[in-house]
């Protein structure tokens, strides 16, 4: 102590000083880090494209067999004090400390490092005069990959009831075909990978069919309900996906009327950095997602009708975990399509529609946490209507 502060005392006032004596203590602190990531390529690499996670726990246990938990923040960083004079430091001796990720349900870790060691060793002079010769690595996470949803049949007075005597298949990227069991009421999930698949329901007998396809990205996908005995219907417009880039020159706007067509009521747009945790994990595309406002129901809406064919969903805050979002679509006054899937702040799921020819598109959490949403793809009649500034046009 009485050379570092005779190294200080002796610095003149506006000069240039190098340090004549490393071995004095500096005194202060830096963050040793455990960092997690979204790996959208499940390659077990951070490499381009993937995306820092939030939320995610991770411990560290130091030599004395104490553990100290830290959550992940919205640029992925668990951060730890690193310092041999802070009191508060949780990173205060030489020594061997474990890191360990706590891996949420329904994810995975790809990195194949659950816990890591890592060696503390004292070196006056540094930030925290102590350094680590093999710092933790980053630890990449992906969410298990499911196919979800329920089959119906439309009945004489209408309405989707629960299907009986049919059968439903799959058919995997690599061209595999496999028999979906459904359960009561016809719901039904599988595992899937990667890619592109075909899902056909078939009605008993000489009854009607119908072939759902669909990609599987980097998230769980959650299908509407397929129900039998609809007629095809063709698409309204053209395809494009609102991804709300560049809607505004600020952080955080209210979304007017007539983005892309669209009437909007109760959907704000947002810098996912500006929203914090929860809304960095919900991303999929740029730098901006939709969220509800205040957690009220948002309805986007079109006279002469549009086309809504899906979206990336989540929630706004950690302490909404788990609650259910109920997706309506209407023609007039009549409700011709609803569905519910369960939203996380850890990731999205992604919501395949397709309600064609719709007036009005209602999106409402059961217990009013703020949905966020991102990467909505629609169709608009007319061919008039354009993307939001920023959002790629899809054939």
């Amino acid at each position: 102590m009485w050379r570092w502060w005779r190294f200080r005392s002796s610095q003149p006032k506006g000069d240039y000083p190098q340090r004549a004596d490393w071995s004095a203590p500096y005194g202060g602190g830096v963050h040793l880090s455990g960092y997690v990531f979204r790996d959208r390529n499940r390659d077990g690499v951070l490499d381009v494209g993937d995306l820092p996670m939030a939320l995610v726990v991770v411990t560290v246990t130091r030599p004395d067999g104490k553990i100290f938990t830290v959550r992940s923040n919205d640029s992925g960083f668990a951060n730890f004090e690193m310092s041999r004079t802070e009191r508060n430091a949780v990173l205060r001796k030489p020594g061997d400390y474990v890191f360990s990720v706590h891996v949420p349900p329904g994810w995975v870790l790809t990195t194949g490092n659950a816990s890591q060691r890592t060696t503390l060793e004292d070196l006056p002079g540094a930030p925290a005069d102590m350094v680590s010769r093999n710092p933790p690595r980053p630890f990449g996470l992906a969410p298990v990959l499911t196919i979800g949803g329920r089959v119906a049949v439309r009945g004489k007075a209408g309405a989707a009831t629960s299907p009986e005597g049919i059968t439903l298949s799959a058919r995997s990227p690599g061209g595999r075909t496999v028999d979906v069991p459904l359960a009561p009421g016809g719901a039904f999930e599988i595992s899937a990978e990667p890619g592109p698949w075909t899902l056909i329901a078939r009605a008993a007998g000489s009854g009607p069919s119908i072939e759902r396809a669909l990609v599987v990205r980097d998230a769980p996908v959650r299908l509407s309900t397929i129900v039998l005995g609809d007629p095809a219907v063709e698409p309204s417009g053209r395809r494009f996906t609102i991804d709300f880039e560049s809607m505004t020159g600020t952080q955080i706007a209210k979304i007017p009327s007539g983005v892309a067509g669209l009437n909007w009521d109760y959907l704000n747009v947002i810098d996912a950095n500006t929203g914090g945790d929860a809304y960095t994990n919900n991303l999929t595309s740029g730098h901006y997602v939709g969220y509800g406002s205040s957690g009220h129901p948002v309805t986007i809406s079109r006279a002469g009708g549009f086309d809504f064919l899906g979206a990336s969903f989540g929630l706004g805050s950690r302490e909404g975990e788990g609650d259910t979002l109920r997706v309506q679509a209407f023609r007039g006054d009549t409700a011709v399509a609803e569905d519910e899937l369960r939203l996380s702040s850890l990731g999205p799921v992604r919501f395949d529609a397709e309600f064609r020819r719709i007036d009005r598109l209602v999106l409402t959490t059961r217990h009013y946490w703020q949905l966020v949403v991102d990467d909505m793809e629609v169709c608009v009649p007319g061919g008039d209507a354009v993307p939001a500034p920023g959002a790629p046009a899809h054939p």
